[in-house]
């Protein structure tokens, strides 16, 4: 959803709490488990912003 609004741009911005809302998950650890997995099983590269008006970047790798 997030990837076909930025036009399927290789990279693109997010905001946690945005995509927590859209995939339905209420836990920050099971947040931060999906990512990971995504990043582990070479789908995403995650790239955090710890400013809380910037979205974290995710680049998407295939």
């Amino acid at each position: 959803m997030l990837w076909t609004k930025s036009d399927y741009r290789d990279t693109f911005t997010v905001s946690r709490s945005a995509l927590m809302k859209l995939s339905h998950i209420r836990s920050y650890m099971t947040y931060h488990k999906c990512i990971g997995q995504l990043r582990d099983f070479g789908y995403i590269s995650y790239l955090p912003s710890y400013h809380p008006a910037r979205g974290s970047a995710i680049v998407m790798l295939f």
